[in-house]
């Protein structure tokens, strides 16, 4: 039997599979877990098209008494991003800007605070900077943005294009960790009153 015709059709099964993987494969094993996490936590999961063409879907309803959206979309039009935006009660009408970023020696870096300690107040409270990067990690993300905005919470990530695997089922847990850890973050936001007194701390915070 020839090797050299199996060789050929094995490495082409490869490269079609190095193809495959990040465009068809993580896309569908994605929108099965978010149809997992709405269907555990009791939201719901809405498919969405554009000219015919299936997108990215949306999971949105009530989660921890918090409304609640989990949704994906393109930046540019070319890095597909997934994004979670929760609502909450900003009484200290602060606004903070945070970046995470993976492989750096300091991979936290505070774009903006308003007040100038919010950042510290939120993150050093309950450990919340490290877990929120532990569940971040669990999905398979190389770096994420966290934004404060009047009363909303974005969080946005860049997942892997070769996510690992690991089953649905881990996948939905590790999304519902990262809604946890994300209203845990709301909570403690909630949690400042208006007074500029609490911000004239100037002590900083390890994360």
């Amino acid at each position: 039997m020839d090797f050299w015709p199996w060789a050929v059709l094995i490495g082409l099964l490869v490269v079609l599979g190095i193809f495959a993987w990040p465009r068809l494969i993580c896309p569908l094993m994605r929108e099965s877990a978010w149809r997992g996490l709405a269907a555990r936590t009791g939201m719901s999961y809405r498919r969405r098209r554009f000219l015919g063409i299936l997108r990215p879907g949306r999971v949105a309803g009530t989660y921890r008494g918090r409304e609640c959206a989990l949704f994906g979309y393109k930046a540019m039009g070319i890095e597909f991003r997934t994004c979670v935006v929760l609502s909450l009660t900003n009484r200290a009408e602060g606004s903070m800007s945070v970046l995470w970023r993976q492989h750096l020696d300091q991979p936290f870096l505070i774009r903006r605070s308003q007040p100038k300690e919010l950042v510290n107040e939120v993150f050093a409270s309950e450990s919340l900077g490290q877990r929120l990067e532990q569940v971040a990690q669990g999905t398979w993300s190389h770096n994420y943005h966290v934004e404060l905005s009047g009363h909303l919470l974005r969080f946005e990530q860049k997942p892997q294009a070769f996510s690992p695997g690991g089953g649905k089922r881990l996948y939905v847990d590790r999304l519902q960790a990262l809604l946890d850890v994300l209203c845990d973050i709301a909570d403690a936001i909630e949690q400042i009153p208006r007074q500029p007194a609490l911000y004239k701390r100037n002590s900083a915070v390890a994360w």
